[in-house]
């Protein structure tokens, strides 16, 4: 629990004095590198080597994703004020409430897969767990949220309303609304 939670932890806090020194932008897609860097020690874990490499990868994954997180409100508070700037109606409200209806989707979907991939894997929770189970669970903490995190990787390098481009959308705004007043 502490190696999940406290790293993570950190990593929000410091996200907060980061994002008031660089771009978002920069510091998310840096906490990405970190998830990354953080999978690729899981990945080295197995029985022989001990817990350690496991208890590290995932520190380091979720300090990562401490960084990366808090960017996403800020990333949809650009998207909503892009919207506003492209079509003239603020739709905030909609923009927000869109993550959490998919968290809640992908938060649902994932607790299907990973009982679907557990009982397909012949994963009792009692006994010796076959080959298959192991990798399984390797499957569903290591390699599936890796994959996921190279994904959002790439799609934040096109993102590209950064700090200034959202400043001078808000005064276009301002200044239309100046106009149409």
């Amino acid at each position: 629990y502490a190696v999940c939670t406290l790293p993570m932890l950190v990593g929000i806090i410091l996200a907060g004095f980061l994002n008031n020194k660089f771009d978002c932008l920069k510091v998310n897609n840096v906490g990405r590198v970190i998830c990354i860097i953080g999978c690729a020690i899981a990945m080295l874990f197995n029985s022989k080597n001990g817990l350690a490499l496991l208890l590290v990868g995932r520190g380091l994954f979720v300090f990562g994703m401490g960084l990366a997180d808090p960017a996403s409100y800020v990333f949809l508070g650009r998207c909503a004020t892009y919207g506003q700037w492209k079509t003239g109606v603020v739709q905030e409200g909609m923009v927000f409430s869109g993550r959490d209806v998919m968290r809640k989707i992908t938060t649902a979907l994932s607790a299907a897969l990973i009982g679907f991939v557990l009982s397909a894997a012949g994963y009792t929770g009692a006994g010796n767990m076959p080959e298959t189970g192991i990798t399984a669970i390797n499957s569903l903490s290591v390699y599936i949220p890796l994959a996921c995190v190279i994904v959002a990787f790439v799609f934040y390098l096109f993102f590209t309303l950064n700090t200034e481009k959202t400043d001078r959308m808000k005064e276009e705004i301002k200044a239309r609304e100046s106009a149409e007043a």
